[in-house]
């Protein structure tokens, strides 16, 4: 059996796909088989789909950030830009890049608990970030809850609050506020 040589309109579409499509739905528009697919791609130097974007997955900034992925998600709705991506074969990774996420987070700063940021685990912050991280460490102190604070925690939320509206009115973080009635709610399904 003999290799049909790669032409270079090919190679084209093929980075211009890769990211963007299965290493199988690639094959197909190309008339390649998955395999032949996959070898180009490796060598190319293509076959890490999300690292070569430059990119951070919603789960790699959740963990630089300390908080859940669910909550780096959730982070769409507030205006947060993010790109779906697929790998070579079918699995999809939400990616954030930096720029936007700096941009994003100058607006939205009671979203984020700065005290959780450590600047060995960005390659650069910008300077606005490192007056916050400062400023975080030194005014924000743990306060416990008070069995008055919870009982206010059910009833708002019961009411429809959201968290950031409760924040406000218990004068607490945004992320204290969402991790003590998650807590709230775990406890309650272990003793029901």
């Amino acid at each position: 059996m003999s290799k049909k040589p790669w032409r270079a309109e090919e190679i084209k579409l093929l980075q211009a796909l890769v990211g963007q499509r299965s290493v199988t739905a690639i094959a197909k528009e190309l008339g390649r088989t998955p395999g032949a697919v996959s070898n180009k791609l490796s060598r190319l130097g293509l076959g890490a789909t999300r690292k070569q974007t430059g990119m951070l997955t919603a789960r790699e900034l959740a963990d630089k950030l300390g908080v859940t992925t669910k909550t780096v998600v959730s982070w769409e709705a507030y205006g947060l830009k993010t790109v779906t991506r697929v790998t070579r074969y079918k699995k999809q990774f939400i990616l954030i890049k930096m720029k936007n996420f700096w941009e994003w987070a100058e607006q939205n700063k009671s979203l984020i608990d700065f005290t959780k940021l450590s600047k060995k685990d960005f390659s650069t912050l910008p300077e606005w970030v490192s007056g916050n991280i400062k400023a975080a460490r030194t005014s924000v102190r743990y306060r416990h809850w008070t069995t008055s604070e919870l009982k206010k925690l059910h009833v708002l939320i019961e009411k429809g609050l959201t968290y950031k509206q409760i924040s406000k009115l218990l004068n607490r973080s945004e992320s204290s506020v969402e991790k003590r009635y998650s807590r709230l709610i775990k406890g309650i399904r272990k003793s029901g």
